[in-house]
């Protein structure tokens, strides 16, 4: 069994249930400062950064993540003000640079929270929790917040050219020409300035033995209008009565004077933006394998889904989505 932090020979590797792409041995070994020795480390995720790591120890499990910079800089400068806020953040462990790789060593969530499956008969009371916890977020651009902490990127629903470029080309010819029409159409401009998780889709929560929901993924974390948060929230192609209660509900936290038929159309372009990155993520070559049928059957269902809710998006039209 390796005792020094090295990851040592590939038998010492398999000692301690090793698979996937290696960690560096600092990161190992700032996290069995925190876990006691290793008795296994599993690959979790490539995404959101270079990779996700869940290491048991015996004291405990932690996640070592390699975060993406704009996920480093929300730990290092925003996370303790929104945790001062009132937002539970996950715990940062230990942190530390290994060469040009930095890591965290974060607190470890062993399952997402689903509507569906934290508690039967509760999936509304889960997704309302889920709402809260956003509200309470984007209220922390504040005067006394916003200007302690470093900017992050601006999530808007414009989509680069070479974006909808690779996203057409993954189409038959006649529903890219069908799909470069629609979105040659005037959608709303959904601009802002309230911090954003930016993905809080329902694989990112986790839940503490006391019941705390956590939002533990921030490699997307921006500004922007809330109902970007909202869009992506329940996951999926959407349909309107979902996302119009979504909405309702949000709004329902202390924003009733806003109008809720401008707030879904906010979030049904905002989901349109979100689907053709995606995929132009899977034209270009950059998703892991795990997340290719997905992209598959969004390819499959995209043309009908715009069709459904472009009449609630139209009202409020101000540019084309990309200038094509």
């Amino acid at each position: 069994m390796r005792t020094n932090g090295s990851l040592g020979s590939e038998p010492e590797r398999a000692d301690i249930g090793m698979s996937g792409p290696e960690p560096d041995p600092d990161a190992l070994m700032a996290v069995e400062r925190v876990v006691g020795p290793l008795t296994a480390v599993r690959w979790v995720a490539g995404v959101g950064g270079e990779g996700v790591f869940g290491c048991d120890g015996t004291w405990g499990t932690v996640a070592l993540k390699y975060p993406a910079p704009v996920e480093l800089t929300f730990y290092h400068t925003w996370a303790p003000l929104v945790a001062a806020h009132g937002v539970a953040m996950p715990a940062v462990l230990a942190q530390g640079q290994s060469g040009e790789r930095p890591f965290l060593v974060l607190e470890w969530f062993p399952r997402p929270v689903d509507e569906g499956r934290d508690a039967p008969g509760r999936s509304g009371e889960t997704l309302r929790e889920k709402i809260r916890y956003l509200a309470l977020l984007h209220q922390t651009d504040r005067p006394a917040v916003v200007p302690a902490a470093a900017e992050l990127p601006a999530r808007t629903a414009v989509v680069a050219l070479e974006d909808v470029r690779a996203a057409l080309a993954l189409f038959s010819l006649p529903d890219a020409n069908s799909l470069e029409r629609l979105l040659r159409l005037s959608w709303p401009r959904v601009e802002g300035k309230h911090l954003l998780s930016g993905d809080p889709n329902r694989t990112n929560w986790g839940r503490r033995q006391d019941g705390t929901l956590v939002l533990f993924d921030w490699a997307e974390a921006g500004f922007g209008h809330p109902a970007y948060d909202l869009a992506i929230l329940p996951g999926g192609l959407v349909d309107v009565p979902t996302l119009r209660g979504v909405v309702s509900a949000y709004l329902a936290t202390g924003l009733n004077s806003q109008n809720p038929e401008q707030w879904l159309a906010w979030a049904v372009t905002v989901r349109l933006a979100t689907f053709l990155r995606f995929l132009a993520h899977w034209g270009r070559g950059e998703l892991v394998p795990t997340a290719r049928n997905g992209a598959k059957a969004l390819c499959r269902s995209l043309p009908a889904w715009i069709e459904a809710v472009r009449p609630y998006a139209a009202p409020y039209g101000e540019e084309p989505l990309a200038a094509l």
